[in-house]
């Protein structure tokens, strides 16, 4: 089975190489112990390799997740697909040529998300 790194590699080592790239996993944990920056890292790594990305956020916007994501490493955005959960919000810039942005009108129309997912 494929396997994908996690971006850390002490975790990816206690993993035997990574995620199965097949696998769906969810991050349970206290505030305070490394989800975010688990999650970031995992972003990062993936964009770096020209892996394709879906991010929904729940909490930054576009901008502010890019600026994050460039701190640590990332060295481009093109392959990202930006899910906002908060169409109040403007996201203050326009994402590059061929990253995508989708502002959803409310968390409870997931059903136009399918769509836009590649």
């Amino acid at each position: 089975m494929t396997k994908r790194s996690t971006g850390v590699r002490a975790l990816d080592q206690r993993m035997e190489g990574g995620i199965n790239s097949s696998a769906v996993m969810l991050l349970l944990a206290p505030p305070g112990s490394g989800k975010t920056i688990l999650s970031e890292r995992f972003v990062i790594d993936g964009l770096n390799k020209n892996e394709k990305v879906l991010y929904i956020a729940t909490g930054m916007g576009y901008d502010s997740l890019i600026k994050v994501l460039k701190s640590g490493g990332l060295k481009s955005e093109k392959s990202i697909l930006f899910i906002d959960c908060f169409p109040w919000r403007s996201p203050g810039m326009n994402p590059p040529a061929g990253a995508t942005l989708t502002v959803l009108p409310s968390i409870t129309d997931l059903h136009e998300l399918a769509p836009r997912i590649r």
